[in-house]
Protein backbone atom coordinates (compact mmCIF):
# COMPACT_ATOMS: atom_id res chain seq x y z
CA UNK A 1 0.00 0.00 0.00
CA UNK A 2 1.07 3.16 -0.60
CA UNK A 3 0.08 5.03 3.04
CA UNK A 4 0.00 3.49 6.44
CA UNK A 5 -3.11 2.08 7.70
CA UNK A 6 -5.43 4.22 9.70
CA UNK A 7 -9.15 4.39 10.38
CA UNK A 8 -10.92 6.68 8.87
CA UNK A 9 -7.98 7.30 6.25
CA UNK A 10 -8.34 6.85 2.41
CA UNK A 11 -5.91 4.22 0.98
CA UNK A 12 -4.50 3.01 -1.98
CA UNK A 13 -2.84 0.38 -3.64
CA UNK A 14 -0.12 0.04 -5.49
CA UNK A 15 -2.59 -1.87 -8.26
CA UNK A 16 -5.44 0.55 -7.57
CA UNK A 17 -7.68 -0.30 -5.52
CA UNK A 18 -9.16 2.53 -3.18
CA UNK A 19 -11.37 2.65 -0.24
CA UNK A 20 -11.57 4.10 3.22
CA UNK A 21 -10.01 1.97 6.10
CA UNK A 22 -13.23 1.64 8.78
CA UNK A 23 -12.08 -0.38 12.06
CA UNK A 24 -8.73 -1.78 12.72
CA UNK A 25 -7.99 -4.29 15.24
CA UNK A 26 -4.17 -5.28 15.74
CA UNK A 27 -4.05 -9.14 15.73
CA UNK A 28 -7.68 -9.15 15.03
CA UNK A 29 -9.58 -7.61 11.71
CA UNK A 30 -9.86 -5.18 9.69
CA UNK A 31 -12.53 -3.75 7.57
CA UNK A 32 -12.41 -1.83 5.18
CA UNK A 33 -14.69 -0.18 1.92
CA UNK A 34 -13.21 -1.72 -1.66
CA UNK A 35 -13.04 -0.31 -5.19
CA UNK A 36 -11.53 -1.69 -7.60
CA UNK A 37 -10.29 0.30 -10.77
CA UNK A 38 -12.67 -1.21 -13.30
CA UNK A 39 -15.91 -1.31 -11.08
CA UNK A 40 -17.87 1.61 -10.60
CA UNK A 41 -19.40 0.01 -7.17
CA UNK A 42 -17.51 0.18 -3.65
CA UNK A 43 -17.70 -3.34 -1.69
CA UNK A 44 -17.08 -3.77 1.86
CA UNK A 45 -13.94 -6.50 3.11
CA UNK A 46 -13.55 -7.59 6.41
CA UNK A 47 -10.63 -9.88 6.63
CA UNK A 48 -10.47 -11.90 10.61
CA UNK A 49 -7.24 -13.43 12.03
CA UNK A 50 -8.81 -16.18 14.57
CA UNK A 51 -6.32 -18.14 16.11
CA UNK A 52 -5.30 -20.34 19.25
CA UNK A 53 -2.06 -22.08 20.09
CA UNK A 54 -2.42 -24.67 17.33
CA UNK A 55 -3.66 -23.14 14.38
CA UNK A 56 -4.93 -19.50 12.64
CA UNK A 57 -7.70 -19.25 10.42
CA UNK A 58 -7.89 -16.03 8.30
CA UNK A 59 -11.51 -15.47 7.56
CA UNK A 60 -12.50 -12.58 4.28
CA UNK A 61 -15.85 -11.75 4.03
CA UNK A 62 -16.77 -9.51 0.88
CA UNK A 63 -19.83 -7.79 0.66
CA UNK A 64 -21.78 -5.59 -1.88
CA UNK A 65 -20.77 -7.12 -4.68
CA UNK A 66 -22.66 -6.22 -8.22
CA UNK A 67 -23.46 -10.05 -9.23
CA UNK A 68 -22.00 -13.32 -9.81
CA UNK A 69 -19.03 -12.04 -12.30
CA UNK A 70 -18.07 -9.57 -9.13
CA UNK A 71 -18.35 -12.87 -6.40
CA UNK A 72 -16.57 -15.00 -9.17
CA UNK A 73 -13.87 -12.10 -9.66
CA UNK A 74 -13.36 -12.03 -6.02
CA UNK A 75 -13.01 -15.92 -5.56
CA UNK A 76 -10.04 -16.10 -7.50
CA UNK A 77 -8.39 -12.64 -6.22
CA UNK A 78 -8.87 -14.15 -2.45
CA UNK A 79 -7.52 -17.49 -3.61
CA UNK A 80 -4.57 -16.23 -5.14
CA UNK A 81 -3.91 -14.26 -2.16
CA UNK A 82 -4.35 -17.04 0.27
CA UNK A 83 -1.83 -19.28 -1.89
CA UNK A 84 0.37 -17.05 -1.72
CA UNK A 85 0.14 -16.56 2.13
CA UNK A 86 0.29 -20.43 2.20
CA UNK A 87 3.77 -20.39 -0.03
CA UNK A 88 5.05 -17.26 2.07
CA UNK A 89 4.62 -19.63 5.20
CA UNK A 90 6.28 -22.82 4.43
CA UNK A 91 9.22 -20.84 4.19
CA UNK A 92 9.06 -20.36 7.90
CA UNK A 93 8.99 -24.38 8.67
Amino acid sequence: MKNELEIKKDYETENGIIGLIRVFEVNSHIRLNWKSTHWENTSTVQIRVIGNQTKTTIAIHQEKLLDAEQRAEMKAYWNKIMKEIGTELLRYR
